[in-house]
């Protein structure tokens, strides 16, 4: 296939970018809680703006961050499930990606993108740099059939103070870098790029790819063999959420329009005034009664407005955004406390811990081969190690006294202490840090005596 030139590459992949961009805005808004007013006649839109804002109650952002929450990398395996604990801590941990990982995660799972550029470091002997990208600036393009071959990435945003626009383009090869005057809205014609160069910052218009190889990736929760990959907020996920600011909104003019108890008098003569006006006969007030001495004149009200279908139906709705999502009604119905036991919430956690571990065998791959590079730029000759793998926190949700109650069953059974460690979630630095406190508890003489443990009979 022939290549395209710089230029054809920059102009290709900055109309795929912009391209995008509206679909990244629209599912930003809706994780934020800026969704769509709900709909109501044009005539009374004004008079009921401000209870179609309150009725936006953002149940996208739980979604995103229920699941988002349970993708923890805890550590790095080598050949032979040997613990990398040097390569985590400096790689993973020197580039602070136990924060800047769930920014990934959350992108990804928000957006259907993620992104993260690794890149040798500016500071001498300091580990190669891994630092998440916005997915509205950045874009991956791939070898045709082959996903796991990266062609060429490209990033443009804009400096506001500097009022430019500047791009880049990362080939195996080359490193290529541009500006354009910026003129905000009134930019109603193609950018005019010419060469970047900025000595001092070490960027240039042109200049050799150290990493030899494309240094952008791109993180996807659910990738699709065609078509767009998908987030949290796909698959009508946004419509039921469009449903049920609806149904509040619904509720909340019904209730304060057709909430409060309406009277009705029959038979009263209506008073006037000088001028022939009708005047109210009665002044309400909770301290105040009706009178009448006419014996025939009647009192009365209406019956207040039932909410109990608007109450239903935002139930209803709720629990079929817990379908879609794969997430318990639990956690959006906010009626944890319903659930009698640690086992009855386990049970119903079921589908959202398969689903998170779905999303983390996505995930992996990507983060695998960005710190392959990374290792690679660190001269480090286990980046060429094809069996290293990501270590994760378990996704399962257990009580303190369900996991300590596991942890001690598996040790009875010889499970190896460090196994156990990981079982619970700690990772690789924790793990290493316990073991050198424990060596020192059993050289003072603090820890009890281990007893062997005995061999399990076959069955």
């Amino acid at each position: 296939m022939a290549d395209r030139t710089p230029e054809q590459w920059r102009d290709k992949l900055s109309k795929d970018l912009r391209g995008r961009q509206a679909d990244i805005a629209r599912m930003e808004s809706y994780y934020r809680g800026e969704h769509v007013l709900p709909w109501v006649p044009s005539e009374v839109r004004d008079a009921y703006l401000a209870l179609l804002r309150m009725a936006r109650t953002n149940l996208c952002r739980l979604v995103v961050d229920i699941t988002a929450e349970r993708l923890r990398a805890t550590g790095i395996r080598f050949s032979g499930g040997v613990r990398g604990v040097d390569a985590w801590e400096r790689h993973w941990q020197g580039n602070n990606l136990d924060l800047e990982s769930r920014m990934v995660h959350e992108s990804a799972l928000k957006v259907r993108r993620g992104f993260v550029l690794v890149w040798p470091s500016d500071v001498k002997g300091a580990a190669p740099t891994i630092t998440p990208e916005d997915p509205s600036q950045v874009i991956v393009e791939y070898e045709p059939g082959n996903r796991r071959v990266r062609r060429a990435g490209y990033k443009e945003f804009v400096d506001d103070v500097a009022r430019k626009r500047y791009a880049t383009l990362w080939t195996p090869e080359k490193v290529y870098n541009w500006s354009a005057d910026w003129y905000g809205i009134r930019q109603i014609s193609e950018p005019v790029w010419v060469g970047w160069d900025d000595a001092p910052a070490g960027i240039y218009s042109e200049a050799d790819n150290p990493a030899g190889e494309v240094p952008l990736f791109e993180f996807l929760a659910k990738p699709a063999l065609k078509g767009e990959p998908m987030g949290e907020l796909d698959g009508g996920v946004t419509n039921v959420q469009d449903r049920i600011n609806k149904g509040i909104a619904d509720r909340l003019v019904t209730a304060n329009f057709a909430s409060f108890p309406q009277k009705w008098v029959t038979g009263l003569e209506i008073p006037q005034d000088e001028n022939g006006q009708d005047v109210e006969p009665f002044k309400m007030a909770v301290n105040r009664l009706f009178m009448a001495e006419d014996p025939l004149v009647k009192f009365g009200e209406f019956s207040v407005a039932d909410l109990t279908g608007y109450l239903a139906s935002h139930d209803r709705d709720v629990r079929d955004m817990a379908v879609m999502t794969r997430i318990p009604a639990t956690y959006l119905l906010g009626e944890l406390g319903r659930v009698e036991s640690g086992t009855g919430l386990t049970a119903t956690e079921t589908s959202l811990s398969e689903k998170c571990k779905e999303r983390i065998d996505s995930l992996t791959e990507t983060w695998e081969m960005a710190l392959r590079l990374s290792l690679k730029l660190d001269n480090d000759e286990r980046s060429t190690d094809t069996a290293m793998a990501l270590a994760w926190k378990n996704t399962e949700h257990w009580s303190e006294a369900e996991r300590a109650d596991a942890a001690t069953k598996l040790s009875t059974i010889g499970v190896p202490w460090r196994n156990v460690m990981e079982f619970l979630g700690y990772t690789d630095s924790e793990i290493e840090d316990m073991d050198n406190n424990r060596a020192e508890d059993a050289a003072n003489g603090l820890l009890p005596t281990l007893t062997a443990v005995p061999a399990v009979p076959a069955a």
